[in-house]
C-alpha cells in the first residue's frame, strides 16, 4: 500500500496536519517551573527487534514503533496469538490530539486526554483510531532509569487497555526523560 518507512510515514503525517491546537489548563503555582521544564524523547525495547520510539511535553505526545519492514508482506518480528497475527510486519504511531491534563509529581509525570494511532500489518492499514490515552514518564537520574510508558483506553481498539512499556527491568535504549531541568 505504501512503502515509506515509520520515520518517513510519521513526517509526512506532521506535514499533512500541520501544528494541532492544544489548549491546556494553568499549571498549579507549586508545580509551575516542573510543569513547563518536564519533558523526554528516547527509545525503549518491548522485546527482540520490537524497538519504540517515543516524545513528550507539556503540550504533546506520540510514541511509534516499526517492527520489521512495514512495506513488505512478512514475516516480520512480531506474533500476537488474542489478535490472530503470526510473524507480521507491525507498525503504528500514536500523537496526541489534545492534552487535557499534565501532572508532575516529584520525578513522575503523568498524562492525559485524546489521541489518534494508524495501525498496519505488513503492507496494509489496519487500524485508524482516535481514543483516550495515559502515558507516564519517569526520570530515574540515568537515562537507563528512565522509563517511559502509554496505555490507549478505546471499546474496539486493536490494544484497549494494553500498556506499551519497556520490558521487565529495561529503560531507555537511547534518550532522556527530564523532569524540573535536572541533567541526567
Amino acid at each position: 500500500m505504501f512503502a515509506y518507512s515509520l520515520p518517513t510515514f510519521a513526517f509526512l503525517v506532521s506535514a499533512l496536519l500541520g501544528p494541532l491546537p492544544l489548549t491546556l489548563g494553568p499549571a498549579p503555582a507549586l508545580h509551575a517551573e516542573l510543569y513547563s521544564q518536564a519533558e523526554g524523547q528516547g527509545s525503549y525495547l518491548l522485546g527482540p527487534e520490537r524497538p519504540t520510539l517515543f516524545t513528550f511535553d507539556r503540550g504533546s505526545m506520540s510514541c511509534s514503533v516499526s517492527w520489521g519492514t512495514l512495506s513488505a508482506p512478512g514475516p516480520g518480528p512480531f506474533s500476537e496469538p488474542g489478535m490472530k497475527l503470526e510473524r507480521v510486519n507491525f507498525g503504528m504511531i500514536v500523537f496526541s490530539l489534545e492534552v487535557a491534563s499534565f501532572q508532575v509529581k516529584e520525578d513522575h509525570v503523568t498524562m492525559t486526554e485524546t489521541a489518534r494511532s494508524i495501525t498496519t500489518v505488513n503492507d496494509d492499514i489496519v487500524e485508524n483510531a482516535v481514543y483516550q490515552f495515559t502515558a507516564e514518564a519517569v526520570d530515574g537520574g540515568p537515562a537507563e532509569k528512565d522509563s517511559f510508558s502509554m496505555t490507549l483506553h478505546g471499546d474496539g481498539l486493536m490494544f484497549d487497555a494494553h500498556t506499551f512499556e519497556p520490558a521487565e527491568g529495561g529503560g531507555l535504549v537511547s534518550g532522556d526523560v527530564v523532569i524540573g531541568g535536572e541533567t541526567s
